[in-house]
């Protein structure tokens, strides 16, 4: 299958699938994606208020105001906030205002008080002040609902929760958030020379880095991650965890090993075994050519319907397989648009086969206002270190045996803003 097929093939299966909504508190928020919109449901602020500690009057008392004929007044009193203010003004009369405190219909405007000549009783308070210079209407006033009317979104269905939120949300009277429940992942690794990070290592084993990286990147996607032990390239086992499994099944089930055409590789008839249909199995890509992709319909035995993924066994190909297939399929799952890609020079020559769309490891900048990719050396699937020197993904499409510095290709980041 051609990659492009295989995105329509995720976007149609997690439109077959729908997410289930909960209620969190505004601290537990935070990185959720909003299952609705929320918007104002109030007018903030609620009435006009100062924006300054100074004085409030009516500007059309001062429109003649200068220095050589300046606009006295008497101050009626003090206005602090939460305060009910009064309905009117006296004639002559200004009145001392604090910032947030709210204004008196009659009066429009408000005067720093660092900026007001003023004159104090034998007590130190204001008496009276001297406006010497027009004050423009709505001059330090904050007005009702300068900053939200009634339903104006504050977040949008699937955008998700930031910390700025948070004070749109509160200033509304929000405690909750109706929120997507994070997807449940089960990831099975399979493979007889894996061993635990912790254990020692005998003669052919080696460490399941892919586990780690894992459980790190799809919590960073919103999931809830659970793990399973390494299983031994044993198919039994396999197809008796896959039984136990569908009782209570997660949303997504990820599997890393066994896919491509080897004696030892039985992930993809364990899950035929037990019920998967195969919706595609090697795609046209390096690496993770093997990648498989399936999905159990439950609805006979009304139990969930879940996905699954068979990511190739060598760390690389289990990258690519979250950065261009899991992740995609979660966005088409919270209906977020597809991610966009960024268009670069390429750097250097590379050669690759024709017929295949490559994810090459690359570093990314802008040189004289031009956005380059240099495509790394250190390319195959097994080979981790260069993703520690690489900031992007270079996609080089189907149809090109040979890169050059003329070509532009598509460039995604190494980790997207998902």
């Amino acid at each position: 299958m051609r990659y492009a097929d295989a995105l329509d093939t995720l976007s149609e299966r997690a439109a077959a699938h729908s997410l289930e909504s909960e209620h969190v508190s505004l601290s537990q928020a935070v990185g959720r994606r909003a299952s609705r919109d929320h918007v104002s449901t109030l007018t903030i602020p609620p009435f006009h208020n100062s924006g300054v500690d100074g004085y409030c009057f009516a500007s059309g008392l001062v429109r003649e105001a200068s220095s050589e004929a300046p606009v006295r007044f008497q101050i009626a009193g003090t206005l602090f906030p939460g305060a009910v203010p009064p309905e009117t003004t006296p004639h002559g009369f200004a009145w001392e205002i604090m910032t947030g405190a709210p204004f008196p219909q009659d009066c429009d405007c408000a005067v720093k008080v660092e900026d007001t000549p003023a004159e104090r009783n034998a007590d130190g308070r204001v008496a009276s002040i001297s406006i010497t210079a027009a004050v423009p209407t709505r001059e330090n006033l904050r007005a009702a609902g300068d900053d939200f009317a009634p339903g104006q979104r504050i977040v949008a269905r699937a955008e998700k929760v930031r910390a700025e939120h948070l004070l749109g949300l509160a200033s509304n009277g929000y405690s909750e958030v109706e929120v997507f429940k994070r997807p449940r992942v089960t990831v099975v690794p399979t493979g007889a020379e894996l061993v635990s990070v912790g254990e020692q290592l005998k003669p052919g084993q080696i460490y399941n880095s892919s586990l780690p990286y894992l459980v790190a990147a799809l919590s960073s996607l919103g999931c809830d991650v659970e793990t399973k032990p390494i299983l031994r390239d044993d198919p039994q086992a396999f197809e008796h965890l896959l039984k136990d499994l569908k009782k209570s099944p997660p949303s997504i089930l990820i599997t890393t090993g066994a896919v491509s055409m080897g004696k030892a590789d039985f992930v993809r008839a364990g899950l035929e075994a037990q019920g998967a249909s195969i919706d595609f199995h090697r795609v046209d890509i390096r690496p993770g050519k093997p990648i498989l992709f399936a999905h159990f319909d439950q609805s006979a035995t009304k139990a969930p319907s879940f996905v699954a993924f068979g990511l190739p066994g060598n760390p690389v190909s289990t990258v690519v397989g979250v950065r261009f297939f899991i992740e995609p399929y979660l966005r088409a799952l919270f209906k977020l648009e597809p991610e966009k890609p960024l268009v670069a020079r390429v750097a250097n020559a590379y050669r690759k086969p024709a017929a295949l769309r490559c994810f090459l490891k690359a570093k990314y900048e802008v040189k004289d206002l031009v956005p380059m990719a240099t495509i790394l050396s250190g390319q195959p699937s097994f080979m981790t270190r260069p993703l520690l020197d690489a900031s992007a993904w270079a996609v080089v499409p189907e149809g090109v045996s040979e890169t050059s510095p003329s070509h532009l290709i598509e460039i995604f980041p190494q980790t997207s803003d998902f």
